[in-house]
């Protein structure tokens, strides 16, 4: 008898341990309640992070049974997994067509609990990290990731610290850079990972969007990179409203091109045409 209830006093401990360390940090907390009271789709489904803090995201399946694999979303920074421009409308359509989305919460500068700034690249490349294993569980493959303004430099980088990223091809969306920019040879090891890569920019985006589109067609240099591609979206500035429908389109042609491209669809079953591609 004695000895059981030391075993159940070091379960009873190691719960409380858990329930201590393994749960939503308050600001995470925080910002999916601000969610739910919006207007969404989906659930919300909370992703272990640094430290055993777990962080939210929003997931919505495929409405279809043709389903056609799994897509990342990350959202632009001072932002959230629902937001309004570019993620929130395009984690809602994609579902329409065999996609399963998943919206992640990306942290920024601004949260009260971080201790130094200098945490953020770990807590952004984790979070990157748990969101392809938890949507690599689901079907035993990789996903596509779709990232939106500083959400592309925090995928690049997820890209460049990784020796097998397992990402099947990178949309980005208005893209660019805060800080230090990418060396030689650090694109070099983005590069040597043959990532298909769609880069999406807006006519009237931007100037530091546009200037990072044009260093990124200098490093690609598309003529001799057939696996990166460039598209404008004309008419749109880079909170792209009215072009969601557009915006989808044009990811759901890239898309559709390289399942074909792969062998998961026979081109005589191509119905899907965009375009822009």
């Amino acid at each position: 008898m004695k000895k059981f209830s030391i075993i159940l006093v070091l379960i009873l401990i190691s719960q409380m341990s858990l329930a201590e360390t393994d749960k939503p940090a308050p600001v995470e907390t925080a910002k999916a309640t601000e969610v739910k009271q919006q207007h969404y789709e989906g659930q919300v489904k909370w992703l272990p992070g640094v430290n055993k803090d777990k962080f939210f995201s929003l997931i919505k399946d495929s409405v279809i049974t043709d389903t056609k694999g799994h897509i990342l979303l990350l959202h632009e920074q001072n932002s959230h997994p629902n937001a309004p421009e570019v993620v929130g409308p395009l984690r809602r359509l994609l579902p329409d067509f065999g996609w399963t989305t998943l919206s992640i919460e990306m942290p920024d500068n601004r949260e009260p609990h971080l201790k130094s700034p200098a945490d953020l690249p770990k807590i952004r490349q984790q979070r990157v990290s748990s969101g392809l294993t938890f949507l690599k569980q689901q079907d035993g493959e990789g996903s596509y990731v779709v990232a939106y303004g500083l959400g592309v430099q925090h995928a690049l980088e997820y890209i460049l610290n990784n020796s097998t990223p397992g990402i099947k091809g990178l949309v980005m969306i208005s893209g660019y850079h805060k800080g230090k920019e990418f060396t030689e040879e650090q694109w070099k090891t983005i590069k040597s990972h043959r990532i298909p890569i769609l880069d999406i920019y807006a006519k009237h985006d931007y100037p530091r969007v546009l200037q990072a589109v044009d260093a990124r067609s200098k490093h690609y240099k598309p003529k001799a990179h057939p696996l990166y591609r460039q598209v404008e979206i004309i008419g749109a500035n880079h909170a792209y409203r009215h072009f969601d429908e557009a915006l989808a389109k044009v990811i759901r042609g890239w898309l559709h091109k390289l399942r074909v491209e792969r062998g998961h669809i026979r081109t005589s079953d191509i119905k899907v045409r965009s375009q822009y591609i």
